[in-house]
C-alpha cells in the first residue's frame, strides 16, 4: 500500500499510472532522494539521470495527448510559448522553417488545448495528419515512483528534449528546496508536503 494516500488519491494515482502501462506495485517503495547532496537530475534524453525513464513511443497525436493531458482540459498554466515542444522530431533536421514552426505550435495546441485547436483550424482538417507526418515517432519519458524528497541545495531538475510525464504519490519539499523544469510535459503529485 502506498503510504499517505487516501482512497481517492490512490485511485487517481493508479489510473494515472495505468495510462503509461505502470502499476502501483511497480512503484511501491521507490523513494527518490539524494542522500549524498547535490541535485536530483531526471533527464528525458538519455543523459545522466538519477533514474532512467520509461520511454513510450507513438505516431498517434491523440495518444500523445492522452499521455500528456489525460483530463482533456485546457491547462491554463501551460499556455506559455514553447519554441520546440518536440525538438527531437526528424522534421526539425530537414526544415526548421515557417511550416515546421506552424506544425510545432499546432501540435502543442492540439495536446494541451484540444478545443482551441479545433476552433483555430476548422478550415484545415488535414492539420492533425500533417503534424503526425512531420514528427513521425513521438516519445514521452515517464518517471514514476512513491516519493520524491527535495531538500535545500539538492534541487529536483527535470531536463531534456523529450516531453516528460512525472507521476509520484508524494513529494516532500523542504524549505529552500527547488524544482527546476527544463522539459515540456506534466507533473502529477498526489500529496505535496512543504516541510521545514
Amino acid at each position: 500500500m502506498i503510504a499517505n494516500l487516501r482512497a481517492e488519491q490512490l485511485s487517481a494515482f493508479t489510473e494515472q499510472l495505468s495510462l503509461y502501462g505502470i502499476s502501483v506495485d511497480d512503484v511501491e517503495g521507490q523513494r527518490l532522494e539524494n542522500a549524498n547532496g547535490g541535485p536530483i537530475v531526471l533527464d528525458t534524453s538519455g543523459g545522466p539521470s538519477a533514474v532512467q525513464p520509461k520511454i513510450l513511443t507513438t505516431t498517434d497525436l491523440d495518444e500523445m495527448r492522452r499521455w500528456l493531458n489525460p483530463a482533456g482540459d485546457a491547462r491554463a498554466a501551460m499556455t506559455r510559448t514553447v519554441s520546440t515542444p518536440f525538438p527531437y522530431a526528424a522534421a526539425a533536421a530537414e526544415d526548421a522553417g515557417e511550416e515546421y514552426a506552424r506544425l510545432t505550435a499546432a501540435a502543442y495546441d492540439y495536446i494541451f488545448h484540444g478545443a482551441g485547436f479545433a476552433a483555430a483550424s476548422p478550415n484545415d482538417p488535414g492539420l492533425k495528419s500533417a503534424i503526425e507526418a512531420a514528427f513521425g515517432e513521438m516519445n514521452l519519458a515517464v518517471f514514476a515512483g512513491e516519493t520524491i524528497v527535495v531538500r535545500p541545495g539538492q534541487p529536483l531538475i527535470i531536463s531534456g528534449a523529450v516531453p516528460v510525464a512525472l507521476n509520484y504519490a508524494e513529494m516532500d519539499i523542504y524549505t529552500g528546496g527547488q524544482v527546476l523544469i527544463y522539459a515540456p510535459g506534466v507533473m502529477t503529485i498526489q500529496v505535496l508536503k512543504k516541510l521545514s
